[in-house]
């Protein structure tokens, strides 16, 4: 135990995430201010889906601090079967870079089907 205290802990990592969070947080702290107080702009008074979205806006940006971003888009896979449809058809069209994470990677089917789909 002592030993793993003494040499099985990475410090430096730990530093450097500590100060990525920190970095974060105030980002975070600097833009919220600064959507809340858009929510009330002639932008969003103009559009009737983003006017009474305006409630839920403000719930995210105040609650969790989750900052507001545009141009997303989500779909709904309802199983497997159409994520991995979805999943390899994003690998096949994309054309700068891709970032996929997953807990676990297996040499089956489809774990070979999405590593030869795209050379990493």
């Amino acid at each position: 135990m002592l030993l793993y205290l003494n040499f099985g802990r990475n410090f430096r990592k730990e530093k450097l995430f500590s100060r990525k969070r920190l970095a974060d947080y105030l980002s975070i702290k600097t833009l919220e201010p600064h959507q809340l107080d858009n929510l009330e702009d002639e932008f969003i008074q103009k559009d009737p889906k983003l006017k009474s979205k305006r409630h839920i806006m403000r719930l995210l940006l105040n609650n969790s601090k989750a900052l507001l971003t545009q141009k997303n888009r989500i779909e709904i896979l309802h199983n497997g079967a159409d994520a991995f449809a979805s999943i390899l058809a994003a690998l096949r069209t994309a054309k700068d870079h891709i970032h996929l994470e997953y807990y676990i990677y297996e040499d089956d089917e489809i774990g070979n089907k999405i590593a030869l789909q795209h050379p990493f």
